[in-house]
């Protein structure tokens, strides 16, 4: 699932690590707002190999856009959602009426109540497999879509950021905790530690990012785990079957499906509850890693951008997908590896800004360093 959330109106460069192709290629973008995915929003079900500026949204200045399985939103300058594509199970939010008609191949405003209502006002979006979820201006979070796994279970307190997978749906509150609910086949809900739960949960479930204490830091003995108070989380992103949600001081926590390496713990074993990836946990007398300040990803990779300006992918590595070279991917594929190709273009004044991780394809978003616009969490 592709998501990009930014403005498009400056001048940026898109870096695809495209299908069939091992290093990145670039992308040249100077329109607002443009269709990433053919004929997604364009009117028709025709596809198209170039970008194609979307006519509907032409005078919206749009801030953030996410696509799902088939389909997408985006939110525009004022906080209105727009959402197009298939409708079969209501996950474009429009009313019944929307959801028979099976498919809407143009953008159109998601209101309150009745069409010819408020438009619901929202400042964050993510697109699942067919499930979308908001986020408002005050912290509420907003579910449709299919429920059958009970991917649309609400919770009211006030949230910061969302992401949908294929089939669950991640919440970071405003006080740093991590809530949960939809399918857990695999482990991405991050709530079991006796093992995987066979249907999924339709009421939010709290996760807890502990860590184990270091013996330098004291009331731990020697091969003993002990667990401290919880970290607290900023960001999180889902693939299809696996979850990575960003503690507060930059380390990345991963659950859910290991196949092909995809949660950088170096194997390819499940994780039922959410754990920091080695690279990322703190060793006695060795200096801290680069913290972690964005996250893609993928149905079976993973992209993490470090605030030293490092991308790392991991992950299934097939078809390009994860912008290494031949030579370095087969042994890359398990633990983060630094995307290197990205180098020359950083060199030369830029800096990611975004990543993103869609079925088979990744995409970087690039931006000149003495811009001061930025989507990066604070430190703190």
């Amino acid at each position: 699932m592709l998501t990009l959330s930014a403005g498009f109106g400056l001048l940026c460069r898109i870096w695809i690590l495209a299908a069939g192709r091992h290093m990145p290629r670039r992308m040249r973008l100077s329109q607002r707002v443009l269709a990433a995915c053919g004929q997604l929003g364009h009117g028709d079900l025709s596809s198209q190999p170039r970008p194609k500026q979307i006519e509907a949204l032409r005078d919206r200045k749009v801030v953030a856009i996410s696509a799902g399985g088939m389909h997408s939103a985006a939110v525009v300058d004022g906080g209105e959602l727009y959402t197009w594509g298939n409708s079969s199970y209501g996950q474009l939010g429009r009313g019944a009426l929307v959801m028979a008609a099976g498919i809407i191949a143009e953008p159109a405003r998601v209101t309150v109540g009745p069409p010819v209502g408020p438009p619901l006002l929202v400042k964050a979006v993510s697109c699942g497999g067919m499930h979308t979820a908001a986020i408002t201006p005050e912290g509420g979070v907003y579910c449709w879509g299919r429920a059958d796994s009970g991917q649309l279970a609400l919770s009211g307190k006030r949230a910061v950021d969302v992401a949908c997978g294929g089939f669950h749906t991640v919440v970071v509150m405003e006080a740093g905790e991590v809530y949960t609910w939809g399918k857990e086949d695999h482990g991405q809900l991050g709530c079991s530690k006796q093992g995987l739960l066979t249907g999924g949960l339709s009421v939010p479930h709290l996760v807890t990012l502990g860590r184990p204490r270091l013996q330098s830091e004291g009331g731990a003995s020697e091969g003993s785990a002990v667990t401290i108070s919880s970290e607290k989380a900023c960001m999180v992103a889902c693939g299809g079957w696996h979850t990575i949600v960003m503690s507060r001081d930059g380390v990345p926590w991963a659950c859910g499906r290991g196949e092909y390496g995809r949660l950088g713990m170096g194997n390819e074993a499940s994780k039922s509850t959410p754990e920091a990836l080695p690279l990322w946990q703190r060793q006695p007398g060795q200096p801290a890693p680069a913290r972690v300040t964005h996250l893609g990803l993928g149905g079976s990779h993973t992209l993490l951008l470090t605030e030293d300006n490092t991308v790392y992918s991991f992950g299934r590595a097939e078809e390009g997908r994860l912008g290494l070279s031949a030579a370095d991917t087969k042994l890359a594929a398990m633990v983060p590896a630094p995307v290197t190709a990205l180098d020359d273009w950083k060199s030369t004044g830029y800096r990611v800004t975004q990543l993103s991780a869609g079925g088979n394809h990744s995409a970087a978003l690039l931006a000149l360093a003495d811009d001061t616009t930025s989507i990066l969490p604070p430190a703190t």
